[in-house]
């Protein structure tokens, strides 16, 4: 049996437009020689749908293309896909099993994740049971995401008392089948080929993942869809980060052709003002230069003047917090026109470490529709950085040597203001992620008062991180939709 896995980037809620992007991708596979073709969990409706899936008029328009554009379309070739089903006032995650024009097989997701980032109690009901598909001399156990993230050999604690893959195994599945929407964070991609393998070898069953890709609100999806022998293991990879289709064998599995790499609209501004160095100028231009990057310079000092003279009247001003974060929103102000003139959407700087303790400032530096870094930590950042640079200087050495400053006053450094952050960041780290006491975490080598400020740093910062841009999530747990916590509290413990 040949397989044809598609890696898919849909819209959220455009049901109309990734049908139609679904059917190409049928078509393609169909040339290829494939008797299947698999999408992604929810690849109708893209995920996280979220409370669009109160809409009736969503849930109608995913039956009516079922109904008239799938289905039909599986009469060339098998068709297995995810997107919601109602049935009464209830709503499953469904994988559909499309054939011959008709729908022949239909698994519910049994294990619904509701922490950090997923909320999907609030939408579906849990499959009832767990019933295999016959095709093509294969038996096919069908499941969605969670559904294989719950082996009782693999986790110390599980989440769920039932297992999926355990039921469809004893039901005499030969070949499992995961349609997933997984999120990435950093080092996702190994633990998922690790949990796959294991369950590969512990059933001797051969594992088709295919995983969705692309970001949706503050969720990035990395692909890397993978097929695992029954010895464990991997016999085909998607792409990371980039859309895919791929014809596996299940006897031979050969590995299918990559798309070409998509070129991207990116627009740099320098803004300068009295306090920037030249060298950070310099940079800034090599870097654009390096990736080919428009760059224009649009200097603020007449701005910030302006500013100073009509915020300080009176007298001669002086440099304190307010007048550096006018600097900050001044720019902030300039990308927004930009914005609406040119159409680009602005990429706010923070990073994790800067939006933990609120070393930013609101409506300047954190002006934005997108933080690419909200969920990167300084010290990650320049990981990444020297990464980048393996080959080639395409980040000025210089940025990776000078000490960190926001540039906002003469001879400011993090450092006036913040720990190193080869310290801060094992701190927060501690507590943001790790869920860690002030006490635990200073037990790792921390000097206690330091820890304690800057928890206390990162619980006053919350009222600013309500109003950030959403962020990417690479990490564990990220700001936003995986970390919600009150804006006015007190502990009182």
């Amino acid at each position: 049996m040949r397989l044809a896995l598609v890696q898919f980037n849909p819209t959220v809620g455009d049901v109309t437009g990734n049908a139609a992007r679904i059917l190409k991708a049928v078509n393609r596979a169909q040339t290829a020689g494939a008797d299947l073709v698999v999408f992604p969990e929810l690849s109708l409706v893209g995920y996280p749908p979220r409370d669009l899936l109160y809409r009736q008029e969503l849930l109608g328009a995913v039956e009516r293309v079922l109904e008239e554009q799938i289905a039909p379309a599986s009469r060339r070739i098998a068709v297995l896909l995810g997107a919601p089903v109602r049935e009464a006032d209830r709503l499953y995650n469904a994988a559909l099993f499309f054939h011959r024009g008709v729908l022949v097989g239909r698994q519910d997701k049994t294990l619904l994740p509701s922490y950090d980032v997923f909320d999907e109690t609030r939408y579906f009901k849990p499959a009832a049971r767990r019933q295999p598909v016959v095709f093509q001399g294969e038996t096919l156990g069908l499941t969605v995401c969670e559904d294989v993230w719950n082996d009782k050999d693999y986790w110390n604690r599980r989440l769920y008392e039932v297992d999926p893959v355990e039921d469809l195994v004893a039901g005499g599945t030969t070949i499992l089948i995961n349609i997933s929407a997984s999120p990435y964070h950093y080092g996702k991609r190994c633990l998922r080929a690790d949990l796959l393998a294991h369950t590969a070898r512990k059933y001797g069953r051969p594992i088709v993942y295919v995983n969705q890709v692309g970001g949706n609100d503050e969720l990035i999806f990395d692909g890397s869809s993978l097929v695992v022998n029954e010895r464990g293991e991997i016999v085909w990879e998607g792409r990371a980060f980039a859309e895919d289709l791929g014809v596996v064998d299940t006897r031979a599995f050969p590995r299918g052709k990559e798309p070409a790499a998509i070129q991207e609209d990116i627009s740099w501004v320098g803004m300068p003002s009295r306090y920037s160095s030249p060298g950070s100028l310099r940079d800034a231009e090599a870097l654009a230069h390096n990736l080919g990057i428009a760059w224009r310079v649009i200097p603020i000092e007449e701005i910030f003047t302006a500013y100073l003279n009509t915020l300080n009247p009176k007298g001669e001003p002086r440099i304190d917090v307010a007048e550096e974060n006018v600097q900050a929103r001044i720019r902030g102000n300039i990308l927004m026109f930009i914005s609406n003139r040119e159409g680009y959407l602005v990429l706010s700087t923070g990073n994790k470490s800067e939006l933990a303790v609120g070393y930013c400032t609101l409506y300047g530096d954190m002006s934005g529709g997108l933080s690419v870094l909200a969920d990167v930590p300084k010290m990650m950042v320049y990981e990444l950085a020297r990464y980048i640079n393996r080959e080639r200087e395409i980040i000025p050495a210089a940025v990776l040597t000078k000490a960190p400053s926001a540039e906002l006053r003469a001879g400011q450094r993090d450092e006036d203001s913040l720990p190193p952050y080869r310290i801060l960041d094992p701190i927060l780290k501690g507590y943001i992620e790790e869920n860690l006491s002030s006490e635990e975490i200073a037990a790792r080598g921390f000097d206690l008062a330091l820890v304690r400020d800057v928890i206390r740093r990162v619980d006053r910062a919350e009222f600013k991180r309500r109003q950030a841009a959403p962020g990417l999530k690479v990490t564990t747990k990220a700001f936003g939709m995986g970390r919600r916590l009150p804006v006015a509290w007190r502990p009182g413990w």
